[in-house]
């Protein structure tokens, strides 16, 4: 898993399988890890309805949802066979706001610096397109994540949290703001 077996390239439409297989994967494996897999019925609800191809998703849609809007969506790619790895998108909000969106990493590839690459090329991009702040939310079950978020990239919590996903679980809202 060294540097070299892996880049990170624009979005294309040749991707959009292998960016549902990830987010799938991504989703239900964090929803079966916390609470004993008590509301992962909830998170497959929720998996289908993002990957619905007759939906409205931003995952089925990826052009009007990112770039038509003035935002970006990166895949992270094994080099050889060009299988998507990872996913992140950075959706335009406003002039001055966008949000970090479906961040998603194969297991074998964390906590080897690959999430800090997608998290920094998109704040890079943030910077570039002039945007003052970058929000996004998870859910709070995942410490780890959250720590990722506020230590490898500076976000910070704001706002109260709120449930997800018909569970007692709450969903984190944090925001980046740019210098």
């Amino acid at each position: 898993d060294n540097n070299y077996n892996y880049r990170l390239r624009p979005y294309q439409p040749k991707d959009e399988e292998g960016i549902i297989q990830v987010f799938e994967e991504n989703l239900l494996e964090e929803w079966t890890k916390y609470h004993d897999g008590k509301y992962l019925e909830n998170a497959k609800r929720y998996v289908q309805k993002c990957i619905d191809p007759n939906g409205d998703s931003d995952l089925r849609n990826i052009d009007k949802m990112y770039f038509e809007r003035g935002g970006f969506f990166w895949v992270l790619v094994d080099s050889e066979t060009d299988a998507v790895v990872g996913t992140v998108g950075l959706e335009k909000i406003k002039e001055t706001e966008g949000e970090l969106r479906r961040m998603c990493l194969v297991q074998h590839l964390r906590k080897k610096g690959w999430g800090t690459h997608l998290g920094k090329t998109l704040q890079d991009k943030a910077r570039d397109m002039g945007l003052k702040r970058v929000f996004c939310s998870t859910p709070e079950h995942g410490e780890d994540v959250l720590q990722f978020y506020s230590k490898k990239l500076g976000f910070t919590e704001f706002g109260e949290r709120q449930e997800i996903h018909d569970s007692p679980i709450k969903e984190v809202f944090l925001e980046w703001n740019v210098v």
